[in-house]
């Protein structure tokens, strides 16, 4: 082999060295690319997986406290105090209580029944002129109507009214009180005989 010859083969030898390492090198920056973007997409669906985690959590969180507010406002509700009537000074008149609204309709042939009592009278049921009763409507079944006698010659037709005697008719200052009560099945009457007494100075008379 010549010198020539032996020069071209090392220059040959020391070419394919270089080509050699210049493919080592992009295949290994490839793979090295290759692998951070595995990476940057697996940190990325980290990120995203934990967002979805957090949202969920927040979610939950925010029904809980939502069920909790609305399960205090139906308890402070139910649980408000009514305002019991307030009681008129002695020798007034008291405001009668407005009558509540039936909660759901109701049927069946209508039953007269009724109760009545002195407001600030010597007893229950009676008391010197003028004395002012109150009476209580304490019918049952469907009723659309109430028509009140009082017995000194007085009518009402509210159902729970207050009346005012100055006098009755009756033996030793005794009323008769008379309710009749009308529905759409029929109508009912009961009387209370000698029910109050109105007299100057009489107790249990």
């Amino acid at each position: 082999m010549t010198a020539r010859e032996r020069g071209l083969l090392i220059a040959g030898v020391f070419l394919l060295g270089i080509l050699g390492g210049v493919a080592v090198g992009l295949v290994y920056g490839r793979n090295s690319a290759d692998a951070q973007l595995a990476q940057r997409l697996a940190d990325s669906e980290k990120r995203v997986a934990t967002v979805n985690d957090n949202y969920l959590v927040l979610v939950q969180e925010y029904n809980k406290l939502f069920a909790s507010r609305q399960a205090a406002a139906v308890a402070a509700t139910s649980a408000t105090p009514k305002t019991a009537p307030t009681a008129a000074p002695s020798g007034m008149a008291a405001t009668p209580a407005p009558t509540a609204a039936p909660a759901m309709a109701v049927s069946g042939k209508p039953k007269a029944e009724f109760e009545g009592e002195a407001i600030n009278g010597t007893a229950p049921r009676e008391g010197p002129p003028p004395q002012r009763f109150r009476f209580k409507d304490l019918s049952t079944g469907n009723i659309t109507s109430w028509e009140w006698s009082f017995g000194d010659g007085t009518v009402s037709l509210d159902q729970n009214p207050e009346h005012t005697y100055d006098s009755c008719p009756g033996e030793m200052g005794l009323c008769t009180v008379v309710l009749k009560v009308c529905g759409p099945e029929g109508c009912d009457i009961v009387t209370k005989e000698n029910y109050l007494r109105v007299s100057q100075g009489c107790t249990g008379c």
